[in-house]
């Protein structure tokens, strides 16, 4: 009889045959599908806003009080009374002091008897005659036209007229007598329009309105180039006016530079900023007549250019 002995099988089949042992265990595993532990779900919380209630004032207690009794008057006595009303010397004397505050009687009292009335008789007063004199008149030649005024009477010259008139209104506290002696009624229509009113005049009724005059005529003003390279300064003034719509209506040069060419350098810049803009509803007049003067100055005016060269290299 033989007996076969069976070797053990080798180390490196029981590893494999493990490792497939664990792998379908790992496979069952997570097939089987895993309950996982209901937890409850609480309901949400709700939150409601109580405002705060306001603060109220402190309660008053209230106390209840007797309220004082009047005193009683007692009754007087019989003795009393006849003690206040027996004797004539002390009766009634609380209506007598009452007597004394009260109103006394306007009404007149009767006449007992009857007057006789007698009327008084106004004697006129005499009138003073006035002897009134005739005045003499003049007789005047007749003639075919007109009379003929005697050598004697002078009419009043012009000259007379106007010191008749300022003598009249020297009495006057600031008027000038010889100022409005010679006024005419149509010059004094167009006394305002003449009047000379500068460009930077600081009253509020032009301010506003001249600034902007000024700024149209500095958009247009420039410097002669002949004249600043020549180093030519000076200082111009000028007198324009505009009417209401804003039109130039003359330009005139009232103090000159010595130089032509900033002369024509200041009419060109008045007559190239027009037209001007119309009058404000402040400014209730047919025109204006404006002085404005313009200074040129070449080194401001290098000036000027070295800032704006500095500027553009920045």
């Amino acid at each position: 009889m033989r007996i076969y002995i069976i070797e053990p099988p080798p180390l490196k089949i029981f590893l494999i045959a493990s490792a497939l042992i664990h792998l379908m265990a790992m496979l069952v595993h997570g097939l089987v599908p895993v309950t996982a532990p209901v937890v409850p779900v609480q309901p949400p919380i709700k939150i409601r806003y109580v405002p705060p209630e306001p603060p109220q004032p402190p309660q008053k207690t209230a106390t209840l009080v007797d309220a004082p009794q009047p005193k009683k008057i007692e009754a007087p006595t019989r003795s009393e009374l006849i003690s206040s009303y027996d004797s004539k010397a002390h009766s009634n004397r609380k209506k007598t002091l009452a007597k004394k505050y009260r109103n006394t009687k306007t009404v007149a009292p009767r006449a007992t008897g009857t007057t006789s009335l007698t009327k008084k008789t106004l004697t006129p007063l005499p009138k003073k005659q006035t002897s009134r004199k005739p005045v003499p008149r003049h007789e005047y030649p007749v003639v075919e036209k007109g009379f003929i005024i005697p050598k004697h009477e002078k009419l009043l010259e012009n000259s007379d007229r106007k010191k008749l008139t300022g003598s009249t209104l020297a009495l006057l506290d600031g008027l000038d007598a010889e100022k409005f002696a010679s006024l005419n009624t149509q010059d004094s229509t167009n006394a305002d329009d003449d009047e000379v009113i500068s460009l930077d005049t600081k009253e509020s009724k032009y301010a506003s309105y001249f600034a902007r005059i000024k700024h149209q005529i500095e958009q247009v003003w420039t410097y002669p180039e002949g004249a600043a390279r020549r180093g030519i300064d000076g200082q111009v003034t000028l007198r324009f006016r505009i009417s209401k719509n804003g039109n130039l209506l003359d330009v005139r040069l009232v103090d000159v530079s010595g130089s032509d060419l900033l002369d024509l350098a200041a009419v060109k810049a008045v007559k190239g900023a027009a037209p001007y803009y119309p009058f404000p509803v402040t400014i209730d007049r047919a025109s204006l007549s404006i002085l404005a003067t313009f200074i040129y100055n070449p080194a401001y005016r290098s000036q000027l250019k070295n800032n704006h060269r500095a500027g553009a290299q920045e």
